[in-house]
């Protein structure tokens, strides 16, 4: 029994697999900041903003901010709202190092690399707290 055709399947899967996550990278990194905007999913896993007034006056709480999401589909849609800032903050990183050593200002952009940092950070803490509630709302009847 010969191993080569196996090993030809194998090697055509794994061409075809990094051919196209090729094709996704550029496709990604080619992005404008409108399409990454319009790619913001509202509905359950974003805040209420008829609640705005509760904030006014003072008496917004973390149950009336935290109500989309007790649900799977909330949870789904800010695991997917994360990703898409986690690509917000790559663009605004790759665009501001562009501007910032055209314009020659330096004292901005220490600043500006810490919140996107933090921006970075947070979504990724608010992918694995998807990750980790995901099978909870899946599996609760």
């Amino acid at each position: 029994m010969s191993l080569a055709p196996l090993q030809s399947v194998i090697v055509a899967a794994l061409t075809l697999y990094l051919l196209l996550w090729r094709k996704g990278m550029f496709r990604r990194n080619s992005q404008s900041w409108e399409s990454l905007v319009t790619q913001l999913r509202p509905g359950p896993g974003t805040p209420d903003t008829s609640n705005l007034h509760l904030w006014v006056e003072g008496r917004l709480t973390a149950e009336v901010i935290l109500q989309p999401l007790n649900d799977l589909r909330g949870v789904w849609a800010m695991f997917q709202n994360a990703r898409v800032l986690m690509e917000m903050a790559d663009y605004a990183e790759t665009h501001s190092v562009l501007e910032s050593s055209e314009s020659g200002s330096a004292a901005s952009g220490s600043a500006d690399r810490m919140s996107l940092r933090t921006l970075r950070s947070d979504a990724m803490m608010i992918r694995m707290y998807a990750l980790v509630s995901m099978p909870r709302f899946a599996f609760s009847f």
